[in-house]
């Protein structure tokens, strides 16, 4: 796909006044290998330093313009990938039990290594986060989703319905789930002043005939003027799908001697038909499984129908919708990830609840009591989009809709302007945080306000009729 990548521009010009998703498991695993923070993690030594690597990162992000950043967390193991994550889980214990090993004899790097590869991202992190972020108090700019089940498909389809613009990840895997544009390799470091810059990162958008059908018949295609590519990009969507679970993927277990250049060839001239794909390879001396062809199925309707979290319509539903005219087995259908009850689902993708034990948190939050009956504001979609080297234009949004609340120039925001009484008094500049901030949701939310969080009631009754108030 070397033909689809294009370089991330320093400044992160391209996407101010973007909405951008966070694959927030790839940071953590990240925030882990700082300093110390996976020994303390499988020791069960308490550690903040992989939560605050995220918020830093989340910082660079809105400092270079990001109008909302949306962390999105894993949920509940796939029933698709369990015998995948059973292998992982002993390759950690082996790497734990090494670690031990090493440190126990003062090689410390070695166990360090060893420790890296042990600590494992859990829900609990995730929950901690959450809570970081919370008592941080970012505002609208900054919202959260746990997935039902994988990151990946809820990611994939937050871009495809427009209710984000891109995609930072570092699995591949979005990609045969059809997300429009993922960011690769992204390097954030902080700028001078309030400036954001990256080191390395690279971005793909695919073309509109590798998209689900959905977007790629829209009137407003995702990249409209590549339409002519070579190798992979020359396929359609069912057969760039076919190609991916071919060439390996979670779902499936790979063929012994198929790679990717094989697996390329075999779907060049087989087409999306994996009756014909497997004629191809047994001619040239592959073997599969006696049930290939259905597990093969399996990895496909898991890749187009998993289960997501709609943070529109508060509900779960299929990654791409089902045709009812085609009956699948109720054990096919818990393969991507069986529906529960509404309301569990509603906490668990607020950050509440357990995803796996459906249990609530016993995280102590830092975000202030009174504000912890408003949920953040309803969802906003908008059209896929393009991106190029050419620095975007600003879209509605919530960067948009910020600035007409209090009349402010782009770039500015509400409540980083001094109030008024400190400017009479000729003191200094006051820049009171924002006043609301929590993991629900209804339509009803206070975006800023100038003075709320002063003490005593009537101060604050004066305050609260002067205040900037956003229904919606």
């Amino acid at each position: 796909l070397d033909q689809l990548q294009r370089p991330v521009s320093q400044d992160l010009s391209e996407y101010r006044d973007k909405r951008i998703a966070v694959d927030t498991y790839v940071w953590l695993h990240r925030g882990l290998q700082a300093g110390n923070a996976a020994m303390d993690v499988v020791t069960g030594k308490p550690t903040n330093l992989h939560l605050n690597y995220c918020v830093r990162r989340l910082e660079v992000l809105l400092s270079a313009g990001v109008a909302e950043v949306v962390l999105v967390f894993d949920g509940c193991p796939l029933p698709a990938k369990l015998g995948v994550e059973d292998d992982r889980k002993k390759r950690r214990e082996e790497a734990r039990e090494l670690g031990l090993e090493y440190r126990k004899a003062g090689n410390y790097t070695a166990a360090r290594k060893m420790f890296t590869r042990a600590a494992d991202v859990t829900p609990d992190m995730a929950a901690e986060l959450i809570s970081v972020v919370r008592g941080r108090q970012f505002g609208p700019r900054v919202r959260w989703l746990v997935a039902p089940y994988e990151a990946d498909s809820q990611l994939a389809y937050l871009a495809l319905n427009g209710l984000v613009d891109a995609v930072i990840s570092e699995d591949s895997d979005l990609l045969p789930f059809g997300c429009p544009h993922v960011i690769y390799k992204l390097d954030l470091v902080a700028g001078s002043g309030r400036g954001a810059k990256c080191r390395a990162g690279v971005s793909i958008s695919l073309p509109r005939r590798m998209l689900p059908e959905a977007v790629a018949n829209d009137a407003s295609p995702v990249d409209p003027d590549n339409e002519v590519g070579e190798g992979v990009c020359r396929f359609s969507r069912d057969s760039f799908l076919h190609y991916c679970v071919l060439a390996g993927c979670d779902y499936l277990p790979s063929v012994t001697g198929m790679g990717p250049k094989k697996a390329y060839g075999f779907v060049l001239r087989g087409g999306p038909s994996i009756s014909r794909i497997m004629n191809l390879a047994q001619i040239a001396g592959l073997e599969f499984p006696e049930d290939y062809a259905d597990m093969f199925q399996r990895a496909l309707l898991t890749f187009r129908h998993q289960t997501i979290w709609c943070p529109v319509s508060r509900k779960l539903r299929p990654l791409l919708d089902i045709n009812e005219e085609v009956h699948y087995p109720t054990e096919t259908r818990q393969f991507w990830g069986k529906l529960y009850s509404n309301p569990e689902a509603e906490r668990v993708a607020d950050g509440i609840l357990h995803p796996e034990t459906k249990m609530a948190f016993q995280i102590k939050s830092t975000a202030p009591t009174r504000a912890a009956h408003v949920r953040p504001a309803r969802w906003t979609q908008g059209p896929v989009v393009a991106f190029s080297s050419a620095v975007s234009q600003p879209r509605t949004g919530a960067a948009l809709w910020l600035r007409l609340l209090d009349h402010q120039p782009a770039g500015k925001v509400p409540w980083r302007h001094s109030s008024k009484r400190a400017n009479k008094a000729g003191g200094a500049k006051h820049r009171p945080r924002p006043s609301v901030i929590s993991t629900l949701s209804i339509s009803t939310r206070i975006v800023a306000t100038n003075s709320l969080q002063r003490k005593g009631k009537h101060r604050r009754d004066r305050a609260a009729g002067k205040s900037a108030l956003m229904i919606c």
